[in-house]
């Protein structure tokens, strides 16, 4: 397999949909960078509709939620963030990710990778392997218009015998996106996908909220069926998860009764038998 070329600027916004002039403020490319997400974190918000873009081939402090460290080799990834001032609800920030979440997912599936799922509250799934993961942080006060921040980073391919840092603790470890697309596309073409993408989410969520994004999801839940335990700001959940609601919080059926978690961490997950769910 032929290793991703490399990224650059203009290769992205060549590749980005028309009109991106209108939409985009600024694209910041790197071959290293600490994080796309503090980059974007420290810059000015781009003005309101507008997006700003950072895309890099390796990061060397790379994080998921919690601040669990996010490490993809150098030439095998695919990291980018993108910063848009947006109105938020105080409890609308986890429908937020799951909307970004089906939004990068639709646009890998358009370069022909099929059945990518979604795992709740922030992980692309690739045959029963993480894909991905999705970061979104915020600046600003709920209810107003927010400097938002999300990061996407993404398994293109792996090198022979790669092992994560640290135990993912679901599924079988780490995806990518050769093991069902080849000849593999153009790095610079899945970021500008993404890019593009994530703005027409940012625009729908804006306009109707999470509704737009709530069957779409629904279809890529990777989690609906199986065991869990889920822990948030109320204590452990144990019990099966039963998709999620209409605002984005997940379901579990537990034994006192089905439990809504709008934001909480996956512990625990065994998936159901084969023939015996999603």
């Amino acid at each position: 397999m032929t290793t991703p070329d490399p990224l650059n600027e203009e290769g992205i916004r060549d590749a980005l949909p028309g009109g991106s002039g209108a939409w985009l403020e600024h694209l910041d490319v790197f071959d290293t960078i600490d994080s796309t997400n503090d980059w974007l974190a420290g810059q000015t918000p781009p003005t309101a509709g507008r997006l700003a873009a950072a895309v890099a081939d390796y990061q060397s402090k790379g994080r998921g939620r919690r601040g669990r460290q996010w490490d993809i080799p150098p030439g095998h990834g695919l990291c980018l963030s993108v910063a848009r001032a947006v109105a938020v609800p105080a409890d609308g920030v986890s429908a937020l990710t799951l909307a970004c979440g089906t939004a990068a997912a639709e646009a890998l599936e358009s370069f022909g990778a099929e059945r990518i799922r979604l795992k709740w509250p922030n992980d692309l799934v690739l045959i029963d392997g993480k894909l991905g993961g999705i970061l979104s942080e915020i600046a600003g006060r709920a209810g107003a218009a927010m400097h938002v921040v999300v990061g996407i980073g993404i398994n293109v391919s792996l090198p022979a015998g790669f092992v994560p840092p640290g135990d993912i603790g679901w599924g079988r470890g780490p995806a990518a996106l050769a093991e069902v697309l080849d000849p593999l596309p153009a790095r610079n073409h899945l970021a500008a996908a993404l890019i593009g993408s994530l703005q027409a989410a940012f625009d729908a969520y804006e306009a109707e909220g999470f509704a737009p994004f709530a069957e779409r999801w629904q279809r890529r839940d990777w989690l609906r069926g199986s065991e869990v335990t889920v822990r948030d700001a109320d204590g452990e959940a144990h019990g099966v998860a039963a998709g999620i609601d209409a605002g984005g919080a997940l379901l579990v059926d537990t034994p006192d009764g089905q439990r809504r978690i709008i934001a909480g961490d996956i512990l625990r997950c065994r998936r159901p038998a084969p023939g015996t769910g999603n």
